[in-house]
């Protein structure tokens, strides 16, 4: 069986200045898997390269072994979910008509939601905790509030695979390790979650794998290290790739970073 998400030989340029060559990734049924990496690393352009929204110089991106670049937008949205960094919303709509649009794929032009879509919009907000929120406008919710009406909408999607941009960034703590609850939930339920995070110590502490993009020697952009977080977070990485320093402990099997300091330039 091929694999839900995988990349061959992606090679990409920006503004005609190479930036990743000859990635090569599998991403596997049932992982949560953490994109890690300094501000500007290249981890948001990695997932946009994975959901085909960005053309890569050569290489392909496939999606059960189908190359991305010959599936219509509306197949690729059955398989593949997005939370963007941050998105224009339509403020005239509720919370609950924008979770709503995580059903359009399955919908025909002007078909409305049937009783089985409205279920999965129900469940969606209520994984989110958002439920009591349904009916305010966009447009007078918090940046929190709004970064779970997004989250819930790729729910709604029911998509086997979600990419995640940055998805607790401006969420309160607990929203923050709710949020991280619910993708490791999906994945032990079998979705695919790929992530983009700046918190070391969450990824860490939910993700199976963790994959560290970042400058290499020959100064292009690319996979430094890839594995479990304990392989991953390693004094070293952490230092080139960072720029800080910090005690490296493992507590109930997860890695814990403490005591961390920035590194003089």
């Amino acid at each position: 069986m091929s694999a839900p998400l995988s990349c061959e030989n992606l090679t990409f340029s920006f503004d005609k200045k190479p930036m990743f060559n000859n990635i090569n990734l599998t991403f596997k049924e049932g992982e949560f898997v953490g994109l890690i990496g300094a501000n500007g690393a290249g981890k948001s352009t990695l997932l946009q390269l994975l959901l085909g929204l960005l053309k890569a110089k050569s290489g392909e991106v496939l999606l059960h072994g189908d190359s991305i670049s010959k599936l219509k937008r509306r197949e690729i949205a059955k398989q593949l979910a997005f939370v963007p960094q941050s998105i224009e919303l339509p403020y005239a709509f509720t919370a609950q008509q924008l979770v709503a649009m995580g059903r359009n794929p399955y919908l025909g032009a002007f078909e409305l939601e049937g009783e089985a879509d409205k279920k999965l919009i129900d469940k969606a907000m209520r994984q989110t905790d958002i439920s009591h929120l349904q009916h305010r406008l966009v447009n007078t919710l918090s940046g929190g509030e709004k970064q779970r009406v997004i989250i819930a909408r790729a729910l709604a999607q029911q998509s086997p695979t979600i990419l995640l941009d940055e998805p607790i960034a401006s969420l309160d703590i607990c929203h923050q390790l709710e949020t991280m609850q619910l993708i490791q939930t999906l994945t032990e339920a079998g979705k695919t979650a790929i992530t983009a995070l700046h918190d070391l110590n969450l990824a860490a502490r939910y993700c199976d794998r963790l994959i560290l993009i970042g400058k290499q020697e020959n100064g292009m952009t690319g996979i430094i290290s890839d594995g479990t977080p304990e392989q991953v977070l390693t004094d070293e990485n952490l230092k080139k790739q960072f720029s800080i320093q910090a005690k490296i402990d493992l507590q109930n099997e997860k890695v814990v970073l403490s005591n961390i300091l920035p590194i003089s330039s």
